[in-house]
């Protein structure tokens, strides 16, 4: 099938314009070290009055007639006779921040608004100053409203500015760090609003730097990210889509992520169809990317071009009112330039260093513009020569009327209008505006025709499938004389990608079974928008593949005699191909293969090990359609059988009859030293075997006791030259018994270890052979238990147990810390010993551990018992205790001191001493207590000592109570 279309290019071009249509806001630029360009006349004008250095950030404001204001870096502000503004010092933003801005308020032609973004290290966030034109003799200052923060969010170093859907107010658009939060800021009549629109999308980023920017109609917003630690930090282009009615953000894209490149500017085409954005590697290193947005979201990082790559060292970009695209290069004195950015890949018309900035220096900025002043006034669409050439304004709301000339002697008075030119070339549009308050204004502006190419019907092309074609080869037929410096071709699968010019096809392309339609897209090489389809088939005729280089012949003896059948081999050379239409034939040599002469007609002798012969296998209704390769005929050999011995093992763990058996163990006994290469696999059935299917796995756990086995053991170069055999496996009962493993022997004693007695034989580690011993010693123990079967294959099944004898006995006492003479008495027991303890106050509860609290006083007996029954260890152990206080005063209550009565029963020998040391009573187990007096006297209140010594325990004990009255 062949085609011819015809596409034509949507432009937007701008044009001067008059009140209500101004741009010229955006016409000055002041930007880097003492750099400033002027965008009012067809050239721009490089200035040389500029006050003002900036690394980074940049704005300027002209009025709507294109007169310098202001201008600022954030810090200072200029006046438009370039000085600083009397209160024009100190705001609060930083020069080596990416981007500062200036609004105007709406309604007012009297007050800006400066939005300053400060560095990150000064916490300053988002601010705002308002200048008052009229003050300073009409050269403007900054009002009392200085320095206005609006937001104390760690800001990022990127602001954009755009019209409101009212067309009256303005966004102001801002991001957080380390978030993935945007903040829409509404500036109306009545000022910069308190509050912020939430946009909380995409992907948290960490970076601080780099531009961000809204496109001229406010659709989309792109900004320049970067994911990740500082160190590791990934720069990428996301792209979101904007809504100028209520300044919230949707549909996150990510397009591109940079690999060893550090991403700053970006930037939108006039008609908001492309995307420009400038990375570097060194300062002499950069690259400017172009991104089509015209083809969906998914195919965005498809179309991705790079315009630029260079030694100019590229950051901001920055689209003006001449609907051209600047380029900041860092330390230079020049800009490069985009001179038709709507246009796609090369045909954008990159210049490096198109503006030559005489005394000034470009650093990493230039200016940040209310993106709104850039959007074009009239749409021009198709710019090829022979379609219509459509001029229409954005917006017809402030034009009365409209006589227009297109530079070729034709005119138009309609607003919106078409006109269709005779002739390529540039040409000198003018237009005499009259709007709605009678203001007249004529505008000029130049723009170019391009000629569209003719293409040539070419023909179809057929091929071999998986054959390779340079469709290149067709362009010469296609262009059919065009200079191919004036129109160039390019190849796709399908008119989309043709359409958005992405993935386009290479030259040389391998192609399949299927026919496949190419695209031959024939455009201007000047504009790749003018062009014309022409398309043709790759029709693909199967070539059929030879399936099998090796062919084997099994044979169980060899002898001169034998004979390969050739319809055996076709079988294995066609495959799966199962094509009716191949033809099969053998060649003895390449030579005859490939011209198709002298093939083998009958059987093939097979007499010797080796053979090369050479298939030649094509399609019977294309025989260019062929495939030439060697076949090596091999002889194999087929394995013997042999009688295969049973497979015995005892059972592994509870007697019942299954166990896991080592299958692989028997491939040696299976091959029996046959020469040549074998594998052997192993099956529940002879079926299964001879069909080599459903393998068991080498650790096999049997089913059945006993079950067979089927051997299958194959040639491995052959796996049909086969041969198949069985064995039983069969599993033994084991003489398994149990025994404590851990076992005691008290110091001086003997021990009996025992094992049932219902096994053939014994053997213990310590020569005995019966199946109990006595034994006086700790120490490891060893004991087999054996079953006889006396078979061939197997004599016994042995069984193995370790019996580890550990020392136990009574304990001895290292210690015993006891807390008397208080609220809670308690007794901690420290024992030394081999055994393994237990603890009691009362011969009847033990308890693991050896400390006892909550104790009573009084006298007790410990019990430290040998939990292996190696002895008991007895110990008696004092508790004292005593009233705290008395009070002698005759009243029946607590009128005496004495040892609590519990312990009076012990010999006791008791003396009280006042806080001077002397000595005022002695006690002992039958006094009546102390009454508190001295001589008959009564004695003061304050606090005694006293010591008590307990004569059957030879021991001293001391404490202290206190008399009250």
């Amino acid at each position: 099938m062949k085609k011819i279309l015809k596409k034509y290019l949507t432009l937007i071009i701008f044009i001067s314009t008059i009140n209500g249509f101004s741009q010229n806001e955006a016409a000055n630029w002041y930007f880097g070290n003492k750099s400033a360009i002027n965008f009012l006349n067809d050239t721009p004008i490089v200035l040389s009055n500029s006050s003002m250095n900036t690394v980074e950030a940049c704005s300027s404001i002209s009025d709507s007639t294109g007169n310098l204001l202001f201008y600022s870096n954030g810090v200072n502000v200029w006046d438009k006779n370039h000085s600083i503004m009397p209160n024009g010092g100190g705001l609060l933003g930083f020069e080596s921040t990416s981007q500062t801005v200036i609004v105007p308020k709406p309604k007012n032609e009297k007050f800006y608004y400066i939005f300053t973004i400060d560095d990150l290290s000064r916490d300053n966030g988002l601010n705002y100053s308002e200048i008052n034109i009229d003050l300073n003799g009409g050269n403007g200052d900054v009002t009392d409203l200085k320095n206005v923060q609006i937001s104390t969010k760690d800001m990022a170093e990127q602001i954009s500015v755009v019209k409101h859907a009212d067309g009256t107010s303005y966004w102001v658009v801002v991001r957080e760090v380390n978030t993935n939060n945007f903040l829409a800021y509404e500036i109306n009549e009545d000022g910069v609003s308190e509050s912020s629109i939430i946009s909380s999308l995409g992907a948290v980023l960490s970076n601080n730097w780099g531009y961000m920017k809204i496109s001229p109609d406010g659709k989309k917003m792109a900004l320049i990210g970067y994911t990740g630690s500082n160190e590791n930090a990934t720069g990428v282009v996301f792209l979101y889509d904007f809504n100028i009615n209520n300044g919230t953000l949707t549909n996150f894209v990510k397009l591109y992520e940079f690999s060893n490149e550090s991403p700053y500017g970006i930037e939108f085409s006039p008609d908001g169809s492309k995307l420009y954005a400038s990375a570097t590697r060194t300062l002499t290193d950069s690259r400017v990317y172009q991104f089509n947005l015209d083809v969906s979201d998914d195919e965005i990082s498809e179309s991705i071009e790079i315009v630029y790559q260079g030694t100019d060292g590229v950051f901001a970009l920055q689209l003006a009112i001449d609907e051209k695209i600047y380029l900041a290069n860092f330390n230079r004195n020049y800009l490069d330039v985009i001179n038709r950015p709507n246009f796609i890949g090369s045909d954008c018309d990159y210049e490096s260093r198109g503006i030559n900035l005489l005394d000034g220096d470009s650093k990493y900025g230039l200016p940040t513009l209310v993106q709104s002043y850039l959007k074009p006034i009239i749409d021009v669409e198709n710019f090829c020569l022979g379609s219509e050439t459509v001029f229409n304004f954005s917006s017809n709301s402030n034009i009365a009327s409209v006589n227009w000339d297109f530079g070729d002697g034709n005119t138009d008075s309609r607003i919106n209008t078409t006109h269709t030119y005779n002739q390529e070339g540039k040409y000198e549009v003018n237009a005499i505006i009259t709007s709605s308050n009678g203001e007249v204004k004529e505008i000029t502006k130049e723009i170019e025709i391009f000629s569209l190419p003719n293409a040539s019907i070419t023909n179809d092309v057929v091929i071999c499938s998986s054959e390779s074609y340079n469709i290149g080869n067709k362009s010469a037929i296609i262009l059919n004389g065009q200079l191919p410096e004036n129109f160039k071709i390019s190849y796709f699968e399908n008119i989309e990608n043709l359409e958005n010019h992405i993935k386009e096809l290479p030259l040389i392309e391998t192609f399949y079974v299927e026919n496949k339609t190419i695209y031959a897209k024939v455009y201007n090489a000047l504009n790749r928008n003018c062009y014309v389809i022409s398309e043709f088939e790759i029709i693909t005729d199967f070539k059929p593949l030879i399936q099998a280089n090796d062919y084997f012949v099994c044979y169980e003896n060899f002898n001169e005699s034998n004979f390969l059948n050739l319809e055996d081999l076709d079988i294995k050379v066609d495959g799966s191909q199962s094509n009716s239409s191949v033809m099969i034939n053998y060649y003895n040599s390449l030579e005859d293969a490939e011209n198709k002469e002298n093939s083998i007609q009958a059987n093939i002798e097979v007499s010797e090990i080796s053979k090369t012969i050479y298939a030649r296998v094509e399609n019977a209704d294309n025989p260019l359609c062929f495939e030439v390769a060697p076949i090596n005929i091999q002889a194999t050999f087929k394995p013997k059988p042999i009688n295969i011995s049973d497979f015995i093992l005892c059972d592994d763990g509870l007697n019942d009859g299954k166990t896991f058996f080592d299958l692989k163990s028997k491939d040696n006994e299976i091959i029996n030293n046959q020469s040549g290469n074998y594998n052997v696999t192993y099956h529940l059935s002879l079926e299964e075997a001879n069909k080599g299917i459903n393998n068991l796995p080498y650790s096999y756990e049997n089913i059945d006791n006993p079950e067979r086995i089927y051997s299958r053991i194959e040639n491995i170069n052959d796996n049909d030259c086969y041969s198949t055999n069985s064995f039983l496996i069969r599993v033994l009962n084991t003489p398994f018994f149990n025994i404590e493993e851990t076992q005691y022997i008290c110091e001086g004693e003997t021990l009996n270890l025992d094992v049932p007695n219902n096994f053939d034989s014994y053997l213990w580690s310590t020569g005995e052979i019966t199946n109990s011993i006595t034994i006086d010693k700790p120490g490891k123990y060893f004991v087999t238990a054996t079953l006889n079967y006396n078979l061939s294959l197997i004599n016994t099944c042995d069984y193995t147990k370790e019996i580890n004898v550990l020392d136990s006995g009574t304990a001895s006492i290292e210690d015993i810390v006891i807390k008397d003479w208080s609220e809670n008495n308690s007794l901690l027991v420290k024992v030394n010993g081999n055994g393994n303890y237990e603890f009691s106050l009362n011969n009847i509860s033990f308890q693991e551990t050896a400390f006892f609290e909550n104790l009573e006083a009084g006298d007790y007996t410990l019990y430290i018992r040998d939990r292996n029954g190696c002895g008991t260890h007895q110990e008696q152990v004092l508790i004292l205790s005593y009233p705290k206080y008395f009070t002698p005063n005759q009243d029946g209550y607590n009128d005496s001191w004495h040892i609590n009565s519990e312990l009076l029963g012990l010999g006791l020998k008791i003396s009280i001493f006042n806080r001077y040391g002397k000595l005022v009573k002695e006690l002992n187990s039958l006094s009546q207590g102390w009454d508190g007096t001295f001589n008959g006297n009564p004695m003061p209140e304050s606090d005694y000592w006293f010591k008590v010594f307990v004569r059957e325990r030879q021991k001293t004990y001391y404490g202290h109570f206190s008399l009250k009255r």
